[in-house]
């Protein structure tokens, strides 16, 4: 993980109007802020320019089993990449095989989970604790027709 080449005030880049570049080394090559994550059935791989801490561990949430706080302490904007296996309740459903293909019991390494890498690829240990986490709870609903 490197401290970002961007300047402070870069704004998030713009997707829409230029799609991310990934660089020969898997790093994201774009102009502003921003992050773009390959997820496949076994491994997930997410490129970042000028994340904080605190946009890493909200990206990362959505593919864990559990909130992620950052609790660093790190300011600054960091540009990296991880590559990890994501939980599979947070996969879609794979499609159905094929008739006549054969299936890849053992294939691979699925690699490490998301924890371990970022241990082991960014230098950053997730650790379990309690906190207070903003929450919404929905105790009743009615449905209720309304007029167009």
């Amino acid at each position: 993980m490197k401290e970002t080449d961007l300047p402070a005030t870069s704004d998030p880049a713009d997707f829409a109007s230029s799609p991310p570049k990934i660089a020969q080394n898997g790093a994201l090559d774009i102009k502003g802020t921003g992050s773009v994550i390959t997820v496949m059935p076994t491994a997930a791989r997410l490129a970042a320019k000028g994340f904080t801490m605190s946009d890493l561990a909200a990206r990362l949430t959505g593919w864990t089993s559990y909130p992620i706080v950052d609790r660093t302490g790190l300011a600054g904007r960091f540009d990296f990449v991880l590559e990890f296996r994501p939980v599979p309740s947070r996969l879609p459903p794979p499609p159905a095989p094929s008739p006549g293909v054969a299936s890849e019991d053992g294939a691979s390494d699925p690699g490490p989970d998301a924890a371990s890498a970022m241990e082991k690829q960014l230098g950053l240990k997730l650790t379990e604790a309690k906190a207070m986490l903003d929450v919404i709870v929905v105790d009743h609903v009615e449905k209720i027709p309304t007029e167009n």
